[in-house]
């Protein structure tokens, strides 16, 4: 009995684990023309981009989708945070060790003394979230890509809303298909960094396409942000969190700490990509991720 496993609890486990993969892995082929480049080059001091939004999905009434983050100094990556974000795929599991982390320290900030309360307040801030906004998008200097994806900053995000009420005063909704606007985003390059500083609405009303056949093929793309930023499972989360490189064991058909002979569990140039285009405005430190508050 020393050894012995379940077959009925093994079975479950791996079915489960299957349908999280999946979950995982169902995304629309990896191409970095499906994010929206809003990093300037090492030579660019600055840039406009002229992008059309879209909305979120073919039902949706708004195109933005609220996305909460957690970002790990360790490796320079935000995470998408399972259990604050709505609207996520059939499967995700609604927890994240981020806030796990975060909801401990608060409780054992109870009767601590003075020293001790004030390194767990800290572990509180650090693994704080920070709520960021993705769209769809036309790129106007790209528009045969179709669909791509914008992740942006509360300070992106007021300065769309400003454009939206500044139009709607007079009866003009940016955002509709046929005579919408569309909005120019300017980059400059602070301390050595992109920074969004500005985004307008064009002057002149546009439709979204050329024709009612290309306005609705874009409407109806049933591509979503979900597709294209990965949201990982609490145990590789885990794996990260503790310094460790996560790799997917097959045999157990769970997240593992990859060791030295061990391939990569998948291609992660995304995570790369998606890296490197964190704005200076949109980047989350400890400092800016959190306050003092719980959620």
């Amino acid at each position: 009995m020393e050894n012995y496993q379940d077959p009925i609890e093994e079975q479950f486990n791996r079915i489960q684990a299957s349908k999280r993969q999946e979950t995982q892995k169902k995304k629309v082929e990896y191409d970095t023309k499906n994010y929206l480049d809003v990093k300037l080059t090492a030579k660019e001091t600055e840039k406009k981009i002229t992008i059309r939004m879209v909305n979120l999905t073919p039902d949706a009434k708004t195109p933005f989708a609220e996305v909460h983050t957690h970002y790990l100094p360790s490796v320079k990556k935000s995470f998408v945070c399972a259990k604050q974000t709505d609207n996520l795929p059939e499967g995700v599991e609604k927890s994240c060790p981020f806030c796990d982390i975060r909801d401990e320290a608060k409780e054992q900030q109870k009767g601590a003394n003075d020293v001790t309360w004030e390194k767990l307040k800290k572990v509180y801030k650090e693994n704080g979230s920070m709520l960021n906004y993705v769209a769809r998008v036309i790129d106007r200097g790209d528009e045969e890509h179709g669909i791509k994806f914008w992740k942006f900053s509360q300070a992106a995000y007021e300065f769309i809303i400003d454009a939206y009420r500044n139009n709607k005063a007079d009866n003009i909704d940016i955002f509709d298909k046929h005579e919408g606007k569309d909005l120019i985003i300017t980059i400059k390059k602070k301390e050595g960094k992109s920074k969004i500083t500005s985004i307008s609405a064009a002057n002149k009303q546009t439709p979204l396409a050329s024709s009612e056949d290309a306005i609705n093929n874009i409407m109806t793309d049933d591509k979503v942000w979900t597709d294209v930023y990965g949201i990982k499972p609490y145990e590789y989360l885990e794996i990260v969190i503790n310094g460790g490189t996560p790799f997917f064991d097959k045999a157990s058909m769970k997240w593992v700490e990859k060791k030295e002979k061990e391939e990569p569990a998948e291609d992660n140039s995304e995570d790369e990509y998606l890296n490197s285009q964190v704005e200076e405005d949109a980047t989350t430190t400890s400092e800016s991720s959190s306050d003092d508050l719980p959620f």
